[in-house]
């Protein structure tokens, strides 16, 4: 079975628009709390400020898709006849997942900045599409006798299960969280943050 892995490049058009935007979000906010610090009782140096307002400009950005698995499953059914060969079915399943993070998931005190610190919790990594098999590829390799739509049905499932079990392995989503945590950080020091710590939701 031909299973291929590749990582796809981050800097499509769409994200890197969307980036731009909670870049300039981030600036304004940030400044706007500098400005309103007194009146908050905020000191720049010592106190973790929570910015809700700038979880929901990382929310904003929507999914963000890090890594590509390709697979194909093969799947086989027998029915045993008393009399007659036994009925046989074999169907080959053809998908690709899309591992990300969907930044709508990220928890309301997931950043605190102090500072040119800033500490930033994202969402685990999840399967961006839950739809991932291509229905209209899936092909036949071999039947014999009367199969139902049950059969059919049952046989889906069981490829969907697999290509999950392969596609979410702990290498993938290890690779996945490197991925975002390089874009984030390179992002986060363009903001001007020199220490940054990212951590991951446990899943």
């Amino acid at each position: 079975m031909k299973k291929e892995q590749k990582s796809i490049l981050i800097g499509f058009l769409i994200a890197t628009a969307i980036a731009v935007v909670f870049v300039v979000a981030l600036v304004k906010f940030l400044s706007f709390v500098k400005e309103k610090a007194p009146n908050f009782g905020i000191t720049e140096t010592t106190t973790i400020v929570e910015t809700p307002a700038i979880v929901k400009s990382i929310r904003n950005i929507g999914q963000w898709e890090f890594l590509t698995i390709n697979d194909e499953e093969v799947v086989e059914r027998t029915h045993k006849n008393l009399i007659l060969s036994d009925d046989h079915l074999v169907r080959i399943y053809y998908g690709t997942m899309r591992l990300g993070i969907d930044f709508q998931d990220i928890n309301e005190k997931a950043i605190k900045v102090d500072g040119d610190s800033i500490r930033l919790t994202l969402p685990p990594v999840k399967l961006l599409d839950d739809d991932f098999i291509d229905e209209a590829l899936t092909k036949t390799f071999y039947e014999t006798g009367t199969w139902d739509d049950a059969s059919h049905k049952s046989m889906y499932n069981e490829a969907r299960q697999n290509m999950i079990k392969y596609g979410m392995s702990h290498d993938n989503i290890l690779h996945t969280r490197e991925l975002a945590e390089a874009q984030m950080r390179q992002l986060l020091q363009g903001l001007g943050f020199n220490r940054i710590t990212i951590l991951f939701e446990p899943r």
